[in-house]
């Protein structure tokens, strides 16, 4: 599977659960692409959902730094 077809496959499990635990690894791989801010939006909305994620946390640092 391509790095294109996880994010596709992450975004579909996204728009059917907006509470979807793997968020962290679709913020992840859109750091990876330089989306940063799709990365963030994407966690400051899951951490509502998930506000003890390490993950979450981990990469929403990574982001404002």
């Amino acid at each position: 599977m391509t790095q294109e077809d996880e994010i596709a496959t992450l975004q579909n499990e996204m728009n059917n659960n907006p509470k979807f635990p793997q968020f962290a690894r679709l913020a992840d791989l859109y750091l990876a692409r330089e989306m940063n801010d799709d990365a963030e939006a994407l966690v400051r909305q899951s951490l509502k959902y998930h506000p003890r994620s390490i993950s979450g946390l981990v990469i929403m640092g990574r982001i404002i730094n």
